[in-house]
């Protein structure tokens, strides 16, 4: 099923939209990407601080001083 509707848009996205040919379809896709994003940083929200901390510092793009700084958090040692 299909609706008609109008809503208020940036001037500069309207243009850029005028470029396309299935307006619909864009607009349609990008609401549907933006709600799904939404579902995705609420499911990241939910995620406990420590299993964001493991899977970061096993991560092979990030920084060895920020693996370390994970590490000691994660895993500290016990100076007696």
């Amino acid at each position: 099923m299909k609706i008609n509707r109008t809503y208020t848009m940036d001037l500069s996205n309207f243009q850029l939209l005028a470029q396309k040919k299935n307006k619909s379809l864009i607009v349609n896709l990008a609401v549907r990407q933006y709600f799904n994003g939404i579902d995705e940083l609420e499911t990241l929200a939910n995620i406990e601080t420590r299993i964001l901390m493991i899977n970061l510092k096993n991560r092979t793009d990030i920084d060895d001083t920020l693996k370390i700084i994970l590490s000691n958090l994660l895993y500290p040692t016990s100076s007696s």
